[in-house]
Protein backbone atom coordinates (compact mmCIF):
# COMPACT_ATOMS: atom_id res chain seq x y z
CA UNK A 1 0.00 0.00 0.00
CA UNK A 2 1.17 3.37 -0.66
CA UNK A 3 1.18 6.28 1.48
CA UNK A 4 -0.83 9.39 0.30
CA UNK A 5 0.88 12.10 2.43
CA UNK A 6 5.02 11.85 2.22
CA UNK A 7 4.81 13.24 6.13
CA UNK A 8 3.47 9.98 7.82
CA UNK A 9 5.65 7.24 8.89
CA UNK A 10 2.90 4.69 8.58
CA UNK A 11 0.10 3.63 6.61
CA UNK A 12 -3.14 2.22 7.78
CA UNK A 13 -3.55 -1.22 6.22
CA UNK A 14 -7.10 -2.21 4.47
CA UNK A 15 -9.39 -3.85 6.68
CA UNK A 16 -9.28 -7.60 5.88
CA UNK A 17 -13.20 -7.71 6.08
CA UNK A 18 -14.90 -7.28 3.47
CA UNK A 19 -18.53 -5.47 4.08
CA UNK A 20 -21.64 -7.72 3.62
CA UNK A 21 -23.12 -7.77 -0.31
CA UNK A 22 -25.67 -4.98 -0.74
CA UNK A 23 -23.21 -2.68 1.54
CA UNK A 24 -25.09 -0.56 3.84
CA UNK A 25 -25.47 -0.84 7.69
CA UNK A 26 -25.89 -3.89 9.82
CA UNK A 27 -29.30 -3.06 12.23
CA UNK A 28 -30.16 -4.71 15.13
CA UNK A 29 -32.34 -7.90 15.41
CA UNK A 30 -35.37 -5.86 15.55
CA UNK A 31 -38.39 -6.57 13.55
CA UNK A 32 -39.48 -3.35 11.53
CA UNK A 33 -43.53 -4.26 12.40
CA UNK A 34 -42.12 -3.58 16.04
CA UNK A 35 -39.45 -0.60 15.25
CA UNK A 36 -42.56 1.32 13.95
CA UNK A 37 -45.31 0.46 16.56
CA UNK A 38 -42.36 1.69 18.91
CA UNK A 39 -42.28 5.08 16.83
CA UNK A 40 -45.76 5.08 15.95
CA UNK A 41 -46.01 4.98 19.94
CA UNK A 42 -43.55 7.08 20.95
CA UNK A 43 -44.84 9.90 18.30
CA UNK A 44 -48.42 9.60 19.30
CA UNK A 45 -47.64 10.01 23.25
CA UNK A 46 -45.74 13.00 22.68
CA UNK A 47 -48.44 14.10 20.38
CA UNK A 48 -46.43 15.58 17.94
CA UNK A 49 -47.32 16.04 14.08
CA UNK A 50 -44.99 14.67 11.28
CA UNK A 51 -43.53 17.02 9.02
CA UNK A 52 -44.88 17.04 5.23
CA UNK A 53 -44.03 14.26 2.54
CA UNK A 54 -40.62 15.53 1.05
CA UNK A 55 -42.25 15.06 -2.39
CA UNK A 56 -45.55 16.27 -3.12
CA UNK A 57 -48.07 18.11 -1.57
CA UNK A 58 -50.29 17.16 1.55
CA UNK A 59 -53.82 15.88 -0.36
CA UNK A 60 -52.33 15.50 -3.56
CA UNK A 61 -50.97 11.77 -3.25
CA UNK A 62 -52.27 8.86 -5.21
CA UNK A 63 -56.20 9.08 -3.58
CA UNK A 64 -56.74 12.42 -4.58
CA UNK A 65 -55.75 11.45 -8.21
CA UNK A 66 -57.48 9.37 -10.88
CA UNK A 67 -56.86 6.26 -11.77
CA UNK A 68 -56.23 4.79 -15.35
CA UNK A 69 -59.00 2.63 -16.35
CA UNK A 70 -57.12 -0.12 -18.08
CA UNK A 71 -54.02 -0.87 -19.29
CA UNK A 72 -54.48 -0.04 -22.97
CA UNK A 73 -55.25 3.91 -21.04
CA UNK A 74 -52.22 4.20 -19.44
CA UNK A 75 -50.36 2.66 -22.24
CA UNK A 76 -51.92 5.36 -24.64
CA UNK A 77 -50.81 7.81 -21.88
CA UNK A 78 -47.69 6.82 -21.64
CA UNK A 79 -47.42 7.33 -25.33
CA UNK A 80 -48.56 10.73 -25.52
CA UNK A 81 -46.05 11.38 -22.78
CA UNK A 82 -43.17 10.09 -25.18
CA UNK A 83 -44.09 11.86 -28.22
CA UNK A 84 -45.44 15.53 -27.04
CA UNK A 85 -45.81 17.89 -29.64
CA UNK A 86 -43.47 21.43 -29.35
CA UNK A 87 -46.19 23.53 -27.62
CA UNK A 88 -46.69 20.95 -25.27
CA UNK A 89 -42.69 20.74 -24.58
CA UNK A 90 -42.53 24.30 -23.96
CA UNK A 91 -45.46 24.40 -21.37
CA UNK A 92 -44.58 21.30 -19.92
CA UNK A 93 -41.15 23.45 -18.87
CA UNK A 94 -42.84 26.57 -17.63
CA UNK A 95 -45.39 24.23 -15.42
CA UNK A 96 -43.60 21.05 -14.17
CA UNK A 97 -41.61 20.30 -11.03
CA UNK A 98 -44.12 23.02 -9.12
CA UNK A 99 -42.15 25.51 -11.29
CA UNK A 100 -46.51 27.33 -11.56
CA UNK A 101 -46.69 28.57 -8.66
CA UNK A 102 -45.95 25.46 -6.44
CA UNK A 103 -48.41 23.74 -8.05
CA UNK A 104 -47.70 19.95 -8.67
CA UNK A 105 -49.12 19.53 -12.70
CA UNK A 106 -49.35 16.56 -14.17
CA UNK A 107 -49.27 15.57 -18.42
CA UNK A 108 -51.28 13.32 -20.20
CA UNK A 109 -53.43 12.29 -17.12
CA UNK A 110 -56.42 10.26 -17.13
CA UNK A 111 -59.46 12.17 -16.08
CA UNK A 112 -62.54 9.28 -16.56
CA UNK A 113 -62.52 8.21 -19.94
CA UNK A 114 -60.75 10.91 -21.10
CA UNK A 115 -57.32 11.76 -21.06
CA UNK A 116 -55.70 15.39 -20.63
CA UNK A 117 -53.18 17.39 -21.60
CA UNK A 118 -52.33 18.52 -18.39
CA UNK A 119 -54.25 18.14 -15.08
CA UNK A 120 -53.21 20.58 -11.84
CA UNK A 121 -55.05 18.07 -9.04
CA UNK A 122 -55.22 20.44 -6.74
CA UNK A 123 -57.35 22.57 -8.49
CA UNK A 124 -59.23 20.11 -10.24
CA UNK A 125 -58.40 21.83 -13.71
CA UNK A 126 -57.45 20.55 -16.57
CA UNK A 127 -55.59 22.36 -19.66
CA UNK A 128 -55.83 20.95 -23.47
CA UNK A 129 -54.14 22.31 -26.20
CA UNK A 130 -56.51 22.30 -29.05
CA UNK A 131 -54.96 22.93 -32.32
CA UNK A 132 -56.86 23.88 -35.63
CA UNK A 133 -57.60 20.25 -37.09
CA UNK A 134 -59.31 19.07 -33.94
CA UNK A 135 -62.95 18.72 -34.23
CA UNK A 136 -64.53 21.57 -32.14
CA UNK A 137 -67.49 19.54 -31.15
CA UNK A 138 -65.46 16.26 -29.89
CA UNK A 139 -63.51 18.73 -28.10
CA UNK A 140 -66.67 20.08 -26.35
CA UNK A 141 -67.89 17.01 -25.49
CA UNK A 142 -65.07 16.35 -23.04
CA UNK A 143 -65.57 19.49 -21.48
CA UNK A 144 -68.40 19.32 -20.61
CA UNK A 145 -67.75 15.85 -19.33
CA UNK A 146 -65.19 17.22 -17.71
CA UNK A 147 -67.99 19.49 -15.79
CA UNK A 148 -69.52 16.93 -14.88
CA UNK A 149 -67.15 15.18 -12.97
CA UNK A 150 -66.35 18.57 -10.79
CA UNK A 151 -63.10 19.46 -13.37
CA UNK A 152 -62.67 22.88 -14.73
CA UNK A 153 -61.09 22.77 -18.79
CA UNK A 154 -59.14 25.28 -20.36
CA UNK A 155 -58.68 24.95 -23.75
CA UNK A 156 -55.61 26.96 -25.12
CA UNK A 157 -54.00 27.27 -29.10
CA UNK A 158 -50.75 25.84 -29.25
CA UNK A 159 -49.71 28.54 -31.55
CA UNK A 160 -50.60 31.22 -28.52
CA UNK A 161 -48.17 28.76 -25.97
CA UNK A 162 -45.84 28.76 -28.70
CA UNK A 163 -45.83 32.61 -29.94
CA UNK A 164 -46.40 34.25 -26.31
CA UNK A 165 -46.13 31.98 -23.22
CA UNK A 166 -45.45 34.06 -20.51
CA UNK A 167 -48.93 36.14 -21.50
CA UNK A 168 -50.47 32.26 -21.43
CA UNK A 169 -48.88 31.75 -17.98
CA UNK A 170 -50.83 34.58 -16.88
CA UNK A 171 -53.89 33.86 -18.37
CA UNK A 172 -53.50 30.23 -16.98
CA UNK A 173 -53.03 31.73 -13.52
CA UNK A 174 -55.93 33.86 -13.62
CA UNK A 175 -58.30 30.98 -14.54
CA UNK A 176 -57.19 29.18 -11.98
CA UNK A 177 -57.79 31.61 -9.35
CA UNK A 178 -61.45 32.43 -10.76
Amino acid sequence: MRCVTPSSATCATPSPTLPRSGGGRVWPAITRGALHMTLTLTCESLACTLPPPERGRVGEGVSGMPAYRNDSQRLHARALRASMTPAEQALWQALRSHRFHGLAVRRQAPVGPWIVDFLIPAHRFAIDLIDETHDRAADRAPASGLALLGYRCLHLPPRDVLGDLPATLRRLAREITA
